[in-house]
């Protein structure tokens, strides 16, 4: 684990011999361990015994608890597995672990989602992952003075689940493979199924396993730190490992208790070395520190300055101590000599939180404003009480962080439409944006719909399961996990809901697939769109504009993201009816290769607020073919193919007929020059609608015009018109008149507007434009009003105007010498308010 450690490995119990030359053996391999190989960490998974088994409950003045206060006092960290006495109850500690200056370690379950799914069905142990094991012993120890003994164990670590095959060690830690001394066989112990991997290795279950998540722990924040050995040091790697412990259970504060509270299963928490050894980011600082204080009423404060940087939620502080052995308890303080507080003091010196334990050589403070705690420099002060022996070295550790984990699952499918036969992959991505590591993650693949079915029924799973544990996941970390599944029959629209829990408190959201079976064919993914209705009542054959990313995202209204699985033209692209078969008509606008497309699609039915309707947007068949349509898609639809006007949809129109007037269709545009002295265009030859309520929508350029004598425009955007007939020009005055126009003239300040021959000149609102680059212009005519946009904004200053006819023909209308370009044009149905996208 930490590649600059050196290991020495002692076997202190292999000599024969009474029983009390075993204790006296782990005594003097403590002392060797400490002083002859010089130590600074002892991971020590066994305990001291009597008559009657395992000594528990000690009060901390043993020969073996001084010797393990006396080797952490000088510099090492002693690391030692609580005990496996749970069926005893509370105060089951094994010594030496019951040492005040000990790291004891209890057991949470653990299991291995690559062999088997994550159940609870074998296990006798707790029934999820990160509970307390049935064998693991608690706390208190037996010094019984005013707190009624001290807090055990410190931390819990991944010990193994006794489950009911596999011998007894079927979901344990996995672990060197004992063998006797003339290694001729296993052990025991070891000799009967739960081989992992290969035959050297071997699945446990005990603290014993546990303790040396801890160790190791310890062994890497001293490799990182380069500390060296000393009790300062010691006490600050002691520090981390506790103030980073994981919330599994119970260990809060009590509310405006001015003990520090303890559970008494978990101690701290769960250890982690990510927290443990001081990540920093952006939502998490942590700071480490040492002092010493010489006598009692000494003061030591501690600076650190919380950021303004964002909203932080949480301070964890906490502060250890080595404390001197001790051959006595005392009435109040037990087993402890030296009695330290802290409190915790804002900016302005306000006392916050305290902590002020009578018997712990560890105090700890959590405090959480749900308001944000404020910026700026905070203060820890660090306290000798009047219970005091000597000068005494401590270290500590501080957590800043914005908030407790924060899980989201974002899943997919590699298709979404299937049938009997399909083999499908739906893989899960679980991110925690919160402040704190999320503990014991476990993603499940759960059927919601249709009810009553399961994943059996329709589904098999080759590979995955149904229940998988990812481990935790750190701030701002992920994991993934996939499962492949074959469909075995032919299904209806079917969701799986992928679920992320884990131990510690905070939230979660859980990520959806849907699968279809009623389906266009050929296709692998489909998404369903929802479109709002609108208070101007139902509508028809309505054209709604889309925009297609084929990249991830999340989808907004009118946005859709498809997650690189659209072909790169887009030309795999299908709309149909809520019947997720029957094909809609729609046209692209534009697109750029393998990035993007606007789309427009012709809504068969829409109902009148506030109901809705769906319809399904598939994608992913390589081997599909655009039928991208605008004819079907508008009311009228040109986009200049070929080398003509098309008569049948535009009539040519002109004031004078002079000669300078001409028409020419090339390269996908049209072009359209008038004469110096005369008006020139074309007009839709399509019947209006009875109510007028329609969108005409051109994408032309923005040329330079040689201005006529006179005339101060420089610059032109093709005129779009409305005219009362389709054959006369604007100018002229057709039978029962009304006619409306707006171009710019003199630049884009001076925006023209003729209306039944009456011509006005506006200010047009703010438009920048670019000659010679194309634009998309749109003159919305309803029963109240005329609005003209460019480029989607309002380039018309009017919000209203009654002065002309429904009933009219669109046209483009250059004049005086003019010459427009256009690139396509189109009609189509508008109301106001629109329907707009769910």
């Amino acid at each position: 684990m930490a590649p600059d450690i050196e290991l020495a490995v002692l076997k202190a119990t292999g000599t024969p011999g009474p029983l009390g030359d075993v204790n006296q053996q782990i005594y003097d391999a403590i002392d060797h361990a400490a002083n002859d190989a010089g130590a600074q960490v002892i991971s020590m998974s066994l305990g001291i015994t009597n008559e009657s088994g395992f000594v528990v409950n000690s009060d901390g003045t043993s020969k073996w608890e001084q010797k393990a206060d006396w080797v952490a006092r000088n510099g090492t960290i002693f690391v030692k597995s609580a005990g496996n006495e749970g069926d005893r109850g509370y105060y089951s500690i094994t010594s030496p672990g019951t040492a005040k200056n000990v790291i004891a370690v209890g057991a949470t379950n653990h299991w291995y989602h690559e062999e088997t799914n994550v159940t609870v069905k074998d296990t006798a142990g707790g029934e999820n992952i990160d509970d307390v094991t049935i064998y693991s012993s608690g706390g208190d120890t037996g010094d019984n003075g005013n707190e009624h003994g001290r807090d055990k164990p410190e931390v819990v670590a991944p010990g193994g689940s006794v489950s009911n095959n596999c011998s007894i060690y079927g979901d344990g830690v996995v672990s060197a493979r004992g063998k006797t001394d003339n290694q001729s066989s296993y052990l025991s112990d070891v000799n009967g199924d739960c081989s992992y991997k290969n035959s050297d290795l071997y699945r446990l279950a005990g603290t014993s396993m546990a303790a040396p998540h801890v160790s190791g722990t310890a062994a890497l924040i001293i490799d990182n730190y380069n500390f060296a050995k000393s009790d300062r040091n010691a006490a600050m790697v002691k520090a981390m490992i506790v103030g980073s412990g994981i919330n599994i259970g119970d260990n809060d504060r009590i509310a405006n208790h001015t003990e520090n509270h303890v559970d008494d299963d978990i101690g701290y928490g769960k250890v982690d070395l990510y927290q443990a050894i001081g990540y920093n980011g952006s939502t998490r600082k942590n700071w480490y520190f040492g002092d010493s204080l010489n006598s009692s009423g000494a003061v030591v404060n501690y600076t650190f300055t919380v950021p303004g940087d964002q909203t932080y939620h949480y301070i964890k502080a906490t502060v250890v101590w080595n404390d001197p052995p001790t051959t006595a308890t005392d009435p109040n303080w037990g087993a402890l000599k030296n009695d330290i507080d802290i409190e915790l003091r804002n900016p302005s010196g306000t006392l916050i939180e305290s902590s002020n334990s009578y018997q712990q050589n560890i105090e700890q403070i959590n405090y959480y404003n749900p308001s944000g705690i404020t910026s700026g420099d905070w203060k820890l002060q660090v306290k000798a009480r009047s219970h005091w022996d000597s000068t005494q070295e401590f270290g500590g550790f501080i957590n800043l962080y914005t908030d407790k984990p924060s899980v989201n699952v974002r899943a997919f499918s590699n298709k979404s439409n299937v049938s009997a036969g399909d083999k499908i992959q739906i893989t899960a991505t679980v991110n925690n944006t919160g402040g704190e590591v999320a503990s014991g993650i476990i993603v499940s693949l759960n059927l919601t719909s249709p009810l009553g079915s399961s994943i059996g029924d329709n589904f098999t799973i080759d590979s995955g399961y149904e229940k998988t544990l990812l481990g935790n996941i750190p701030p701002l970390g992920s994991r993934t996990v996939s499962w492949n599944l074959t469909v075995k029959n032919a299904i209806t629209e079917t969701t799986f809901s992928i679920n992320a829990t884990y131990s510690n408190t905070g939230s979660a959201t859980n990520g959806t697939v849907t699968l279809n079976g009623n389906s266009i064919s050929g296709w692998d993914y489909r998404k369903q769109k929802t479109i709002n209705g609108t208070t101007a009542g139902a509508q028809t054959n309505y054209q709604m504009k889309l925009t297609l990313y084929n990249s991830t995202g999340t989808d907004t209204p009118g946005n859709v993201y498809l997650g690189g699985n659209a072909m790169s033209d887009f030309g795999d692209i299908r709309f149909t009816k809520s019947d997720g078969v029957t094909l809609l008509d729609y046209w692209i606008e534009s697109y750029t290769p393998g990035v993007s497309a606007v789309v427009w699609v012709k809504i068969d039915s829409i109902p009148a607020s506030p109901s809705t309707a769906n319809i399904y947007l598939y994608y992913g068949n390589p081997s599909a073919t655009s039928v991208s349509n605008g004819d079907a898609t508008f009311l009228l639809f040109d986009d200049f193919l070929g080398t003509s006007l098309d008569t049948t949809k535009w009539n040519k129109v002109t004031r004078f007929g002079y000669s300078g007037n001409s028409i020419s269709v090339s390269g996908s545009n049209i072009t359209i020059t008038a004469d110096i002295n005369d008006g020139y265009g074309i007009s839709a030859k399509n019947s209006p609608s009875s109510t007028g309520y329609q969108a005409f929508e051109t994408r032309g350029y923005y040329v330079l015009v040689q201005p006529k004598s006179g005339y101060t425009h420089g610059y032109m955007f093709a005129p779009i018109t409305l005219l009362q007939d389709n054959i006369h020009h604007v100018y002229d005055s057709p039978t029962g008149g009304g006619y409306y126009a707006e171009w710019f003239r003199d630049g884009l300040t001076n925006l023209n507007k003729l209306v039944s021959g009456s011509g006005t000149s506006l200010t047009s609102s703010s438009v920048t434009m670019t000659a010679g680059s194309l634009y998309n212009q749109t003159l919305i005519l309803d029963n109240t009003y005329v609005r003209w946009l460019i480029n989607g904004t309002d380039a018309s200053p009017a919000a209203s105007d009654t002065s002309y006819r429904t009933g009219l023909y669109a046209g483009i209308q250059p004049y005086a010498g003019a010459s427009v370009k256009v690139d396509v044009a189109f009609i189509r149905n508008y109301n106001s308010p629109e329907p707009t996208w769910g």
